[in-house]
């Protein structure tokens, strides 16, 4: 199934960071703290795979934090010419939830937004846009929404573990 013949109304795409280890001392600053070699292949099997079902990103904002944005990174290389990756505070642990419902509804009618942050607050996001999600680290959901930017519709969920047989 490609959802590029399928949609005709916006996408949400929302991307938890991949893996990065926990914090400990090496990391004072958690700001900072990058993905794990297991991160990295979390992001680049989750853009793979979109971009194996059409799921092309017209928009891409990630956390500030190096994990985000690292995570975000690596899912849009799966696009020869990928959108520029935006940093969006609201994407913070923490973040103000409604200024990511603004960015939802500035996307364009047949957009496909990707956000990419970090829980507990994606998982509140997802509750606030569709359905309430428990989101592992590296895990994909899909929304669609029709005309009306009410909630979207959960179309697909994709965690990390059922995708490592893309790269094999």
């Amino acid at each position: 199934m490609r959802l590029e013949n399928y949609h005709s109304s916006m996408l949400l795409l929302l991307l938890r960071h991949g893996d990065a280890g926990e914090p400990g001392p090496q990391w004072p600053d958690d700001q900072k703290r990058p993905l794990t070699a297991k991160g990295h292949r979390q992001a680049r099997r989750q853009g793979l795979f979109a971009a194996l079902i059409g799921l092309t990103p017209t928009r891409a904002c990630a956390s500030p934090l190096t994990r985000a944005r690292e995570t975000a990174n690596g899912f849009l290389t799966a696009w020869r010419k990928p959108v520029k990756l935006e940093t969006l505070d609201a994407l913070s642990p923490g973040g103000d939830l409604d200024r990511l419902l603004e960015a939802v509804r500035d996307c364009r009618e047949d957009g496909v937004l990707l956000l990419c942050g970090h829980n507990p607050s994606l998982s509140t996001f997802s509750g606030m846009v569709g359905c309430e999600l428990e989101f592992s680290k590296g895990m994909l959901a899909v929304y669609e929404f029709g005309g009306k930017r009410g909630r979207g519709t959960l179309e697909l969920l994709a965690r990390p573990g059922l995708l490592e047989a893309i790269e094999k």
